[in-house]
């Protein structure tokens, strides 16, 4: 009959939604067949949801005590802003079902993709990923698969970690089998593996030795491999090199030195890959020792509080009301950057940036028509439109940028989309050349097609100031 696993866990079949407690999702389409959970893409009547479905081997077989410990996770997580736990968990006679908001993006989708993450992105959803291992850890809860398809990004780059692990699948592993590994952590084709290296033990094949406990220094391991793979784009260690890491015989330090740059970040990653656990920092202790050396301050007292009141509750906190017209939500978002842009370039020192007094010479020789020097006309700021980037900004304003751009695609009203052109004019000043032709430019073009005249100067003004 040929070769097989030689296991007694079975492999997820064919699953569908086709329970009463779920008969107000309808079935999309198959993201995922793992081996022992599958992953459905399903439409609810507030959104796009995941359902992971698991078929039981025998219908005798009880589930209440891997519930319960779902269900006190998903009470423990409600309120920690980085994290998005399993909002519904329904076990039946044949199944056991888990179900959460679909998000669009992963962050390693995000690493895939264009334009590339500019080094203040990456420390941003580094600085967030660690947060939200923090929040986790001190409310007793640790990941247990901690790796880049875990980690969900918004389009305007806000993290949630998601698909927490330590209630469905087995903490330790044996170091002289990868059955086990391939059953329950293998869920892409990439044969990476974030695991850390003290869950591969020879105690493992007991069933009291699986259990055991995870401990955050497992968690802070994975950290460490996931920010590596942030900084250099590839994969930190495969199955193979990590049980060569355990046994001494491979040490990723000198792949790592050539491929981060910065050297804070390169210290928290050898922070987080130390083989001894108890080397290993704290999500507390990183954020507290690399504070205004690899994360700027200001990540710390404004722009993460500010960032997620400005994230809209409903994603991935609360369901999505799917109306038929625009809720207005990113009209919102767009209006609260606006009026508090004067408190955001303080809290971002942008000012600093300022070159002079922001006056713009003008040759005796320059057309004047009355229209030059552009005015940035924002509420309590206005000034002169000059360019005020640096040859490496690093300031956060393609951050609000960023947000931004993601809002002005869902607009409901004119208004807004006005704003938004002067919140580009404003944060791009404080941009490199990259980021405007990449990132601003193409979203300001694409406005010059709206059905409102008015948009449409706002977007003609807008992009003859950045070019």
């Amino acid at each position: 009959m040929g070769q097989g696993y030689s296991v007694i866990h079975p492999q997820a079949g064919s699953a569908g939604i086709e329970t009463p407690e779920l008969a107000d999702l309808e079935y999309e389409r198959t993201l995922s067949g793992a081996r022992i959970f599958k992953s459905i893409r399903a439409r609810h009547k507030d959104g796009v949801v995941v359902a992971k479905v698991y078929t039981k081997a025998y219908a005798s077989l009880k589930l209440d005590d891997k519930v319960q410990q779902l269900l006190q996770e998903r009470r423990a997580l409600q309120d920690v802003p980085n994290a998005l736990p399993f909002h519904r968990i329904i076990e039946t006679s044949t199944s056991a079902y888990l179900v959460r908001q679909w998000v669009h993006s992963s962050l390693y989708d995000r690493i895939s993709i264009n334009p590339p993450l500019e080094d203040i992105e990456r420390k941003w959803i580094a600085f967030q990923l660690i947060c939200a291992v923090r929040d986790c850890h001190a409310r007793g809860i640790y990941h247990g698969d901690i790796k880049t398809e875990d980690m969900l990004l918004t389009s305007w780059n806000w993290l949630y970690l998601a698909d927490f692990a330590a209630a469905t699948k087995r903490h330790f592993l044996p170091e002289d089998n990868p059955v086990e590994y391939t059953l329950y952590y293998d869920t892409t084709t990439r044969r990476i593996c974030y695991v850390a290296p003290e869950r591969f033990t020879d105690d493992a094949k007991d069933e009291e030795g699986q259990n055991r406990p995870l401990n955050w220094a497992m968690d802070m391991f994975s950290v460490g491999c996931v920010i590596a793979e942030l900084f250099t784009e590839k994969p930190t260690f495969t199955l193979s090199q990590l049980l060569r890491y355990k046994k001494g015989d491979y040490d990723p330090s000198h792949g790592l030195a050539s491929a981060i740059k910065d050297d804070n970040i390169r210290d928290i990653v050898m922070q987080c890959l130390q083989l001894d656990p108890g080397s290993r920092f704290e999500a507390s202790d990183i954020l507290q020792e690399w504070q205004g050396k690899a994360f700027p301050n200001y990540f710390y007292d404004f722009l993460h509080q500010y960032t997620y009141l400005l994230t809209d509750p409903t994603s991935g906190r609360k369901p999505v009301v799917a109306e038929t017209t625009n809720s207005g939500a990113s009209d919102d978002r767009i209006d609260r950057i606006y009026f508090d842009f004067d408190k955001i370039s303080v809290a971002l020192r942008l000012d600093a940036d300022d070159m002079g007094d922001g006056q713009i010479d003008q040759s005796p020789n320059a057309v004047s028509l009355g229209l030059f020097p552009l005015q940035v006309d924002m509420p309590n700021n206005r000034h002169p439109a000059t360019d005020r980037a640096g040859i490496e900004s690093d300031n956060g304003a393609l951050l609000f940028s960023n947000i931004v751009i993601a809002s002005l695609r869902s607009t409901a009203r004119a208004s807004s989309r006005v704003r938004g052109c002067e919140l580009l004019l404003a944060f791009g000043e404080h941009l490199t050349d990259e980021a405007k032709l990449d990132r601003v430019l193409p979203y300001a073009i694409a406005l010059l097609e709206d059905e409102v005249d008015i948009v449409k100067i706002a977007a003609l003004r807008t992009v003859t100031q950045l070019v």
